[in-house]
């Protein structure tokens, strides 16, 4: 484990002459605008995502660990394209390179995680599909309480006409 932090801290540490500082200026901003915006737009993917979680509670286990992997895969995103903003003025390459790793590694769970329900995914109903499922009960609800108006309206029928021929 002291290997690890030593070489980490090394790395962490490490700043070759960049590259990008000979960048012309309107380069570095466009590279840091880019990746900010890219950043808050995964934080509001996943801000998202958390909200479906939170309030459609009826999601099977399965689809919920794949709504929270996705969240946490964007997360990580959004760090990495933090962490690249930041490396543009003060070069962290081994926090960088964890992250990244970090990055790898969800992204890897996720996509293991989520293939197997990709069957089931498919199989859900469109939003569509259901609107024209709840019309139809609908349908055949009238329909039904038109045969129980009609059934009562004979059955009093039959017990006025049995009641008069007595």
């Amino acid at each position: 484990m002291d290997k690890f932090i030593d070489w980490f801290w090394e790395a962490v540490n490490y700043a070759p002459p960049d590259p990008r500082l000979s960048w012309q200026q309107d380069v570095v901003a466009l590279h840091a605008v880019s990746d900010a915006i890219i950043a808050v737009s995964y934080l509001a993917i996943a801000s998202g995502i958390l909200w479906v979680l939170l309030h459609r509670l009826h999601l099977s286990r399965g689809q919920r660990t794949l709504g929270w992997l996705l969240c946490l895969f964007m997360l990580i995103c959004a760090a990495i394209h933090s962490a690249d903003v930041l490396s543009l003025w003060q070069p962290m390459y081994g926090a960088q390179g964890l992250v990244k790793a970090g990055g790898a590694l969800a992204s890897v769970v996720t996509i293991a995680f989520m293939f197997p329900l990709l069957p089931d995914i498919v199989k859900l109903p469109s939003a569509q599909q259901v609107i024209d499922a709840n019309e139809r009960l609908q349908q055949e609800l009238a329909a039904h309480n038109e045969t129980r108006r009609a059934a009562n309206a004979m059955r009093l029928d039959f017990e006025t006409r049995i009641r008069s021929e007595e």
